[in-house]
């Protein structure tokens, strides 16, 4: 035998978790304290603000875009593979200033939706991404209406 057939047998080890129901009740315990603290933290309560979806007044996120945004819970790369086609993609690259950059390295639909999903959660970018989100949402209220629908090149 050489040293290339050596480097190439499998490791196999077995693991095993002892657990009884004390240690169970201790961790339910433990587990409901992390929570209340987690719940009731200033800090976390900021992060969620900023991360969750975007702060605006209750009668916007009642808009059709919001409600659509919502049935994904957060997914972006779901949403965002689901509901948009390559071109509409663009459209939210074109909005960013970042369709350049996305064209010249000849990205596929995933990758796109990655650039975009980076630039959303960089916090630097937040007042844009939520000006874009806002008019989306009136966007697509928009051309839910018959009558203004034909008044509107999107």
């Amino acid at each position: 035998m050489n040293d290339d057939e050596d480097t190439k047998e499998n490791i196999t080890f077995f693991l095993e978790d002892s657990f009884n129901d004390n240690d169970a009740e201790d961790n339910s315990f433990e587990l409901e304290k992390m929570m209340h603290q987690f719940q009731n933290d200033d800090d976390t309560n900021n992060f969620n603000e900023y991360n969750s979806a975007i702060n605006f007044s209750e009668d916007i996120k009642d808009l059709s875009y919001f409600i659509k945004k919502d049935f994904y819970c957060g997914n972006d790369q779901f949403y965002y593979n689901e509901e948009y086609k390559l071109k509409d993609l663009m459209k939210i690259c074109k909005y960013y200033g970042i369709a350049s950059s996305v064209k010249a390295s000849k990205c596929k639909k995933q990758d796109i939706i990655s650039t975009i999903i980076y630039f959303e959660n960089s916090q630097e970018n937040y007042d844009i991404v939520e000006q874009r989100h806002k008019m989306w949402a009136y966007m697509a209220e928009l051309l839910e209406d018959p009558k203004m629908r034909g008044f509107l090149l999107w």
